[in-house]
């Protein structure tokens, strides 16, 4: 009776990890350049994670906390004109990018950048900023 049911336990794992590394873009909505990592290019307004997601602040009014907080560490953002928020992040050869837009909180900013989806969230690895 173990026996059995640790075949069908070990059997159950293997059926898990067939279906973990299916391929996604068969399934609705799963084949966004998110998913691909296509580059794309964003227009939105530059805003601290910490503070967005937590309390939904951003705008001009919140641009000297928004500063501290950059600057303090908190994840930098973008904020687009239909209400995506994006995380922003860098590779070791694009820091220079990303440590200008923590100066740019609260400012209209265009980005491009690789597109990635991990764990649910939205990030743009980006690649150039452009002030608007």
């Amino acid at each position: 009776m173990r026996e059995t049911v640790l075949i069908a336990i070990v059997a159950l794992c293997v059926a898990g990890l067939g279906l973990a590394h299916a391929d996604m873009s068969s399934m609705p909505g799963m084949s966004t350049p998110a998913m691909r990592g296509e580059k794309v290019t964003l227009v939105g307004e530059v805003v601290d994670m910490d503070c967005y997601m937590n309390e939904g602040l951003h705008g001009k009014g919140h641009k000297s906390c928004a500063i501290l907080c950059l600057n303090g560490g908190a994840p930098v953002g973008l904020l687009t004109d239909d209400g995506k928020a994006y995380f922003l992040t860098a590779d070791k050869d694009r820091t220079k990018y990303y440590d200008r837009l923590r100066h740019m909180a609260a400012d209209r900013v265009k980005v491009t950048g690789t597109m990635l989806r991990r764990g649910g969230e939205l990030c743009l690895n980006v690649e150039r900023e452009e002030k608007q």
